[in-house]
């Protein structure tokens, strides 16, 4: 059937049940919509459905059979339940309902409809253990039991008959349980948005989580898994110790877990999600991922910064590399100030742009009645030596040092003015009042 299909039952004319039965059969079809956990057909009584549900002597169970059904998808269904006080090989029929206080041996009629509910959404008899242990994880058995044995009386779909209808009809939701008769692979994958920052900087890693897409998960495989827990864990490159940075909260698509981060160097990350105790998932943990933290300088509060190496892209140098960052424009980034030196035949002086050339003078016209001059090249000025320097006799002069030639001190002359009735203003009182004069 298709999924979540209401499917309408009514009462087979002639062949109704008791009114104990019919409370019965209503009871099963709601345990059925309550606990099938998935997108399984529902099951609503209608005077008016198209599938009948008899009870009596008309019943086309075989020889042994409580109860029996035939659908047919995708319109309707059909369910037969034996009369009270059938008689079979091994006994009579006894239905607990039909009693005031059950007797032991009697058989539960919505736990045996609620059986029948499951064959009509595709569910088969379940296979128990030698020691039947696990009986009760499901209400659709091949061999119902009677009270008081376990299992005699389960108004709900056990653990693995949920488990086949929602492989069969898929979750409700991304954020359902899954059954914990299931054992689902997850995939876990952790990505880092950019993987490379500035100094200070914050990088957004998110994480998916969805169902390994096998075949034997039917509709299972590749659902996205969300509302989970998914841990943060953090280690610096080279070491094998990882640090719990937090709790990944969700993200805006299903199945995502999203934190940041600030940093001040490189770090390594992966995202966790362990096996959980309450459904059917199997724990994954991601790849490790590598975020890379680069550049000059990068603002870590409006009061804080810090400023490291700069590391150049594309470039080599004493302190740029090309690396992760060479795709990079990174505005701030320069050479360092200490450049390797360059050989003086390497040297190509800059050539001048039009705002280095001297200003030229403007040409001016030569006066009346003369010609102007015509261009005549300069002979270069001849080269004079100075004349040897002739010492006396018996002198030898003083080696010279190359050492430069100290100042001699200064000394301030005062000069005391003739008369003291001068105006100050007068260039005489000038002179007078003190200069400097080197000797």
């Amino acid at each position: 059937f298709g999924q979540n299909q209401d499917l309408r039952f009514r009462w087979r004319t002639g062949s109704e049940p008791t009114a104990a039965i019919k409370t019965a059969v209503k009871a099963a079809a709601a345990a059925a919509n309550a606990t099938r956990a998935s997108k399984a057909a529902t099951f609503t009584y209608d005077p008016s459905g198209a599938s009948p549900i008899g009870y009596g002597v008309g019943a086309t169970c075989g020889v042994n059979g409580l109860a029996c059904f035939t659908r047919t998808v995708p319109t309707s269904f059909t369910m037969w339940l034996r009369e009270q006080g059938h008689v079979f090989d091994w006994g009579t029929l006894r239905w607990c309902q039909a009693y005031t206080t059950p007797p032991n041996g009697c058989y539960d009629a919505e736990t045996i409809a609620l059986d029948e509910f499951g064959h009509v959404e595709t569910l088969d008899h379940h296979s128990n253990y030698a020691s039947a242990s696990d009986y009760v994880d499901a209400v659709v058995q091949t061999f119902s039991r009677t009270k008081p044995a376990a299992g005699w009386n389960m108004h709900t779909f056990g653990r693995c008959d949920v488990a086949t209808l929602q492989r069969q009809y898929d979750m409700q939701s991304w954020t359902a349980t899954y059954s914990t008769c299931l054992g689902l692979s997850t995939d876990l994958t952790l990505t880092a948005s950019p993987t490379a920052i500035l100094v200070g900087g914050t990088t957004n890693l998110t994480a998916t989580l969805t169902v390994v897409d096998y075949d034997s998960y039917v509709r299972l495989g590749g659902n996205p898994i969300d509302g989970r827990v998914v841990t943060l864990q953090r280690r610096a490159p080279g070491t094998t110790t990882w640090y719990t940075v937090g709790t990944m909260a969700g993200g805006s698509g299903v199945g995502t877990y999203v934190l940041s981060q600030r940093l001040t160097s490189d770090a390594e990350y992966r995202a966790v999600f362990n096996t959980p105790t309450n459904e059917g998932l199997v724990g994954d943990t991601s790849a490790t991922v590598r975020v890379y933290v680069g550049g000059c300088s990068g603002a870590i509060s409006p009061n804080i910064r810090i400023t490291v190496a700069c590391i150049c892209p594309g470039k080599e140098g004493p302190r740029c590399h090309a690396g992760p960052f060479a795709a990079w424009p990174w505005p701030s980034c320069a050479w360092p100030r200490s450049r390797p030196r360059v050989p003086p035949q390497d040297r190509t002086p800059p050539r001048p742009g039009p705002s280095d050339q001297p200003p030229r003078r403007p040409s001016r016209a030569p006066p009346p009645g003369r010609a102007p001059r015509s261009p005549v090249a300069r002979r270069p000025a001849p080269v004079r030596h100075p004349a040897p320097v002739r010492h006396p006799a018996g002198r030898r002069p003083r080696p010279r040092s190359n050492l430069p030639r100290p100042r001699l001190p200064l000394r301030v002359a005062i000069r005391s003015s003739a008369s003291s009735d001068r105006s100050p203003g007068t260039g005489a009182d000038r002179t007078a009042r003190g200069c400097l004069a080197r000797r």
